[in-house]
């Protein structure tokens, strides 16, 4: 559905054996929270989409992504969006092969947002849908259109067939809509912490790990990895076992950032008088690559429990020392990286994600 749509008419498609409707956020015609409830009361799932004016490619970058992003979250959020419900970013054009790398891009900033927040969606064409399934970060839900496609299909959890008709008085788009396409399901029961164990193996681990939070659910993946619905669904989820997230874990872009700081406590790094000891921690190698490659560059550094993304810089304007955070909530595995993403921000301050910060970001992390 494009437009607003009164609350009465909403029990026109469900009679119409419509299961799902689509609906933007934001806008003169954004869906609101009266319209929310009008949909869930008609008995029909809800998903939502993200579009400004994608229609041509110069629109796509990745900071375009990370603006995009902050705006659908603030809107999500207004209307009350549960946690995992997906939110689909539009490519709504006739994308070519060299337009492909700036829309990966696109949904690279997409993702530092609305990791662990939202589940990421891409609308586009077959060759759009391909080109994000082969992306370093790719969508977590594809709605793939039959425009551009010459008929071909990708895989997909939403496809649309239909454009610029009606149903039940009201205009429309007709798609099929599968069920774990990310959909908002209304009022339902969201537990409060559960845990995702990677394998059966991690039982006794995270029954531990249970316990100690009120023996709440423990989930394991199956065999595909993918994460189970009523887990991702938790307002806390706690993540036992494995050696990667199954979905590629970014860092927490903040359109307000100043400041960053490296905190080192003495039972971390006085090792020498340690007789338990990681012998493979990756965390100091970033820390020295760093002070070589940024001499008299001074941060504090600490994992925190209550920041939003994986991780977020602060550069104070008293021109103290900065300050940066890494969320405990992320894997071990993703916290070099997570890192290194914020030192650059120590050392490129007023670049943002700009080429000065990118390269300086691969001089660390090489």
């Amino acid at each position: 559905m494009r437009n607003q749509v009164n609350p009465g008419k909403h029990t026109g498609p469900k009679s119409a054996g419509v299961k799902a409707v689509g609906r933007y956020l934001g806008g003169n015609y954004g869906l609101t929270v009266a319209e929310v409830k009008a949909i869930h009361d008609a008995g029909l799932l809800l998903w939502l989409i993200l579009e400004l004016s994608p229609t041509k490619a110069s629109y796509f970058n990745y900071l375009r992504g990370v603006s995009d992003a902050q705006y659908a979250l603030a809107e999500a959020q207004a209307l009350g969006a549960p946690k995992g419900v997906c939110i689909y970013f539009t490519v709504d054009c006739d994308a070519q092969p060299g337009d492909m790398t700036a829309i990966q891009e696109y949904f690279r900033g997409i993702h530092t947002v609305l990791t662990g927040k939202y589940l990421v969606g891409a609308y586009g064409s077959y060759a759009v849908m391909l080109a994000l399934q082969k992306a370093d970060y790719p969508p977590d839900r594809y709605f793939q259109t039959y425009a551009w496609s010459g008929g071909q299909t990708a895989p997909n959890h939403i496809y649309q067939y239909q454009n610029d008709t009606s149903l039940a008085g009201i205009a429309v788009d007709r798609d099929y809509v599968n069920e774990d396409a990310g959909l908002w399901k209304g009022s339902v029961d969201v537990l409060e912490v559960a845990v995702l164990l990677y394998t059966k193996e991690d039982y006794w681990a995270g029954t531990d790990v249970s316990v100690k939070n009120g023996n709440c659910a423990l989930f394991i993946r199956p065999d595909d990895h993918s994460v189970p619905k009523d887990a991702m669904s938790a307002e806390k989820l706690i993540v036992v076992g494995g050696q990667r997230p199954i979905i590629p874990m970014k860092c927490c872009y903040q359109e307000i950032r100043s400041t960053i700081q490296l905190r080192r406590s003495r039972s971390i790094w006085d090792r020498e008088s340690l007789h338990v000891k990681i012998i493979n921690d990756p965390i100091p190698f970033v820390i020295k690559a760093f002070e070589e490659l940024f001499p008299g560059l001074e941060a504090n550094i600490q994992i925190a429990s209550d920041i939003e993304g994986a991780g977020c810089t602060t550069i104070p304007e008293d021109e103290s020392t900065p300050l940066v955070d890494i969320s405990m909530n992320i894997p071990i595995s993703a916290m070099p990286e997570i890192l290194v993403h914020e030192l650059a921000h120590v050392a490129k301050p007023n670049d943002e994600h700009g080429e000065e910060w990118k390269e300086t970001f691969h001089l660390i992390f090489n």
